[in-house]
């Protein structure tokens, strides 16, 4: 990736180690003055600095929460404004940890509400599935899961870094995969 060369470039953190990695990122990446540098940050605890152009959301954990559904609003319209984007000039980086499942959610059906969102992940967590086995359910549920926020991203260069809190092998379970199909 060419950081000189970029025009945009978006940022998704989010789970329990968001703030620390966004944190890391921020100050060693080295982006031209004419790069619009926009983001989400969901996390559990607020950061001690944020750009002007990053939204945070205090994403609910170990159930979602209002700030859960809206941070993923929120990330899904960041990366639809630049999904039509020229993949030479667009870099998308997600910053993904342990904790997002919960921290960023969206149900892919509209008509299913907060209350449902959190009885549903409560059974999971209370149905004595592994994680692997309640991420493999979250992803066919949710509209940030699944691999649906690379899809969102569309053309634009993407890359994940991730923290991981599943077992080794199943890095789709992390955070149910939201760029991981």
């Amino acid at each position: 990736v060419a950081l000189d060369r970029l025009k945009r470039m978006r940022i998704l953190a989010t789970g329990k180690a968001a703030v620390p990695m966004l944190d890391a990122l921020l100050s060693r990446l080295p982006v031209a003055p004419s790069c619009d540098v926009q983001g989400v940050l969901i996390a559990p605890e607020s950061p001690r600095s944020l750009p002007a152009t990053f939204q945070f959301f205090r994403g609910g954990h170990p159930v979602p929460n209002e700030a859960s559904f809206a941070g993923s609003r929120a990330a899904l319209s960041m990366l639809n404004e630049v999904k039509d984007a020229s993949a030479e000039d667009t870099l998308c980086i997600f910053l993904i940890s342990g904790g997002a499942s919960a921290m960023m959610e969206l149900p892919l059906d509209a008509g299913i509400s907060l209350e449902d969102t959190v009885a549903f992940h409560r059974a999971l967590v209370a149905s004595g599935a592994t994680i692997v086995e309640m991420n493999c359910v979250r992803k066919h549920f949710s509209a940030v899961k699944g691999g649906r926020l690379a899809l969102a991203a569309g053309s634009a260069q993407q890359i994940s870094l991730l923290v991981s809190d599943v077992p080794p092998m199943h890095l789709d379970a992390l955070a149910s995969g939201p760029t991981i199909a």
